[in-house]
């Protein structure tokens, strides 16, 4: 028995509909339909079909056989995230969910905000909506993101790449897989955290200073930190939630595989200050406490 991949009508509008220039009333061809030119796809019902080939080669279980547009695609999240989506099955007229699935464009725009962008806020709406479950996992089924662009992974991309293995979120490359290097899913948290530092400055052995946390291997203790959030230009902060986020949820969930002390402090305290990102940072504290706050064995 077959499924779908049920996406948003706004994500489809967002492929196909050509842009019209409100003063010249000039037809500018959409972005996303010029990509996929470049990669020989004419008609957007074969980047359909590929987009399904791709998903049955990941997990041939689900028998994808097609792909449907709706206003809401996903009911924990509604209409509030243009690239989440599910895989559904039709079982005796009930509609069964199998797995959440996040889609990126064709055409990125911007490799800067590859992954961080698409997943997020969906994926915070999800893990709001089961922060009272009885599971650990950041959401009821499993997730994947379907990286449908036609760009080239660069080194900054593989950092999200990476990230989202380590959250348990199943990565699908379209286009360019032979760009995708080997060893880019696996890692632990020393591992990781070296791997998205820019940091160049000479510390004590075990320490380690990212964007998004401190790291203090000798005491196991991660403490995340405000200094992607641009509290010295608030006015600038824009989607410094997300990019946060994308690079926090993996240390977090390494951190509490390896037994780490977890402090969300300042994170609390900046979200009560400015009020900024709180579809995103409310969620991941909550997950963090939640993760603190089990029983160890």
């Amino acid at each position: 028995m077959g499924s779908k991949i049920v996406l948003s009508k706004r994500l489809q509008k967002a492929w196909t509909e050509d842009k019209v220039d409100s003063k010249s009333s000039e037809v500018k061809t959409n972005p996303n339909t010029i990509a996929l030119r470049k990669v020989g796809i004419s008609e957007i019902n074969d980047y359909y079909n590929l987009l399904i080939k791709k998903m049955n080669d990941i997990n041939s279980k689900y028998k994808v056989n097609s792909i449907k547009f709706v206003d809401e695609p996903v009911p924990a999240i509604g209409s509030r995230a243009i690239n989440a989506g599910l895989i559904e099955r039709e079982v005796g007229g009930e509609k069964i969910p199998l797995a959440y699935v996040f889609v990126s464009n064709p055409n990125l725009g911007s490799r800067n905000i590859f992954g961080s962008q698409q997943l997020f806020p969906g994926l915070s709406y999800l893990v709001n909506h089961y922060i009272g479950s009885p599971s650990y996992e950041l959401a009821n089924l499993p997730i994947y993101f379907v990286n449908g662009s036609t760009d080239n992974v660069t080194e900054s991309m593989q950092e999200t790449i990476m990230a989202m293995s380590l959250m348990g979120v199943r990565y699908v490359q379209v286009f360019n897989e032979e760009t995708l290097p080997a060893g880019v899913f696996e890692s632990d948290l020393i591992g990781f955290s070296r791997f998205i530092t820019n940091d160049t400055e000479k510390r004590a052995p075990g320490i380690i200073h990212t964007d998004f946390y401190e790291l203090d291997s000798n005491k196991k203790k991660i403490v995340f930190t405000t200094t992607s959030l641009k509290e010295d230009n608030i006015e600038s902060f824009g989607s410094s939630d997300r990019f946060f986020v994308i690079k926090a949820y993996p240390a977090l969930i390494l951190a509490d595989e390896e037994m780490y002390d977890i402090d969300v402090s300042r994170i609390e305290v900046f979200l009560s200050t400015y009020r900024k990102g709180k579809n995103n940072l409310e969620p991941f504290i909550k997950f963090a406490k939640k993760l603190e706050e089990r029983e160890r064995v």
